[in-house]
C-alpha cells in the first residue's frame, strides 16, 4: 500500500468535484494530502501514520511562503481546502489584515529557514522507508531531498485537479510510477 501526503498537488480533488488527477490513477493508496497546506501540516500528516505499514511514501511538498493558521476564514465550508494555510495569492484584496502582514512584515529568510527545518524533519522521519519527494513549484534554493521528482516546469492549470490538465496529470502519474517501480 502507498501513502500519499502533501498539498493540493497530491490531494484527492474528487472530494469536492468530479475532477480526477494523477493520484486517482493509482491503486492501493491511502491519500492524506490536503489542499493548501503548508509544510508543517505535511509533517503532521506523516506523523499521524505508522509509516511502516506502507510499501512506498509519496510526499508532495509546498511553498515556503505559506503561513500556518489553524483557521482560514476563506475556506470554512470547503471540503477540499478546509485545512488551508495562508498564501499571498489567496488573501490579496480578500483579507486586508493578512495581506498587510505579507506586504509589510513577512520575513522571507525566516520562512525559508522554517521550511528547510521542517523538510529536514520530514526527511529524517521518512529516511528508513521507500519515499519519493515531489515538488511542483520552483525549488531553487530550497532543501534538497535525495529521491525526488521536479515537476516545476510542467505547465499548471490552476483550476484543474492537482493543478494539471489531463495530459499533464498522466505525465506526473507515469513519472511517479516509473520511480516507484524501479
Amino acid at each position: 500500500m502507498i501513502l500519499i501526503a502533501g498539498d493540493s498537488f497530491a490531494a484527492d480533488w474528487t472530494i469536492k468535484n468530479s475532477k480526477t488527477g494523477w493520484v486517482n490513477y493509482m491503486t492501493d493508496v491511502v491519500n492524506i494530502a490536503q489542499a493548501g497546506v503548508g509544510e508543517y501540516k505535511i509533517l503532521k500528516q506523516l506523523q499521524s501514520r505508522d509509516l511502516s505499514l506502507y510499501t512506498h511514501i509519496i510526499v508532495s511538498h509546498t511553498s515556503p511562503y505559506r503561513i500556518h493558521t489553524s483557521h482560514n476564514p476563506l475556506h470554512i465550508n470547503d471540503s477540499l481546502h478546509y485545512a488551508c494555510d495562508f498564501i499571498y495569492e489567496d488573501v490579496a484584496r480578500r483579507l486586508p489584515d493578512v495581506e498587510k502582514f505579507f506586504t509589510d512584515y513577512f520575513d522571507l529568510e525566516y520562512a525559508i529557514y522554517i521550511h528547510t527545518t521542517i523538510c529536514k524533519e520530514i526527511d529524517k522521519l521518512t529516511s528508513g522507508f521507500k519515499t519519493l519527494h515531489l515538488n511542483h513549484i520552483d525549488w531553487n534554493g530550497l532543501y534538497k531531498f535525495n529521491n525526488s521528482l521536479d515537476f516545476s516546469k510542467v505547465k499548471k492549470s490552476i483550476n484543474s485537479s492537482n493543478h494539471y490538465n489531463d495530459k499533464n496529470n498522466k505525465l506526473v502519474y507515469n513519472e511517479v510510477m516509473k520511480r516507484i517501480n524501479q
